[in-house]
């Protein structure tokens, strides 16, 4: 009785945490979201990262640290590092690849309308370099509408990523 309590407990709890970004940006594990945190929000988290999470190229379990800063209500920028491991001439070299993000509100959610937001991660290193690590790099336009329904909210988010690079973290 009381594992079957637990269980159902657990389960009931899911639906009461926010998930957790594994990028510091705003937006579900790896996937991001309209939603953009409150003006001057600051974040900073660490994670482990399975090797289920991360790109084919990275083949290994690693960590990642991240940092993100909302300093205006439409935008938000942040800095992600994640530790790997490469082999150059034949030998394993640790090293960590540094990915930058940023992230406009193009609409504010609205009674009927959803939020909108243009983002790219990666997209400098992407763009300007044929040498480094490409490994996170995308561009996304997403909308997030929220419903109410009675004291529960629910949140749904659709979005499009361009394939533009060659190393991406998501397409389509």
């Amino acid at each position: 009785m009381n594992r079957i309590l637990t269980i159902i407990l657990l389960f009931i709890s899911t639906f009461l945490t926010n998930g957790q970004p594994l990028s510091g940006i705003t937006g579900l594990m790896n996937i991001p979201s309209a939603e953009m945190e409150t003006d001057g929000a600051f974040l900073a988290g660490a994670n482990y990262l399975p090797n289920a999470l991360t790109p084919q190229a990275i083949d290994e379990n690693t960590f990642n640290y991240y940092m993100s800063l909302t300093f205006l209500p439409f935008m938000e920028i942040g800095y992600r590092m994640t530790l790997l491991t490469l082999v150059k001439n034949g030998r394993e070299v640790r090293e960590q690849d540094r990915a930058f993000a940023l992230r406009f509100r193009l609409l504010k959610e609205g009674q009927y309308l959803p939020a909108v937001v243009f983002g790219g991660n990666d997209v400098y290193t992407s763009v300007t370099s044929r040498t480094g690590n490409q490994f996170f790099s995308s561009l996304y336009l997403v909308g997030s509408k929220h419903i109410d329904l009675q004291q529960n909210r629910l949140g749904v988010t659709l979005g499009y990523a361009p394939p533009f690079f060659r190393n991406k973290d998501f397409s389509g």
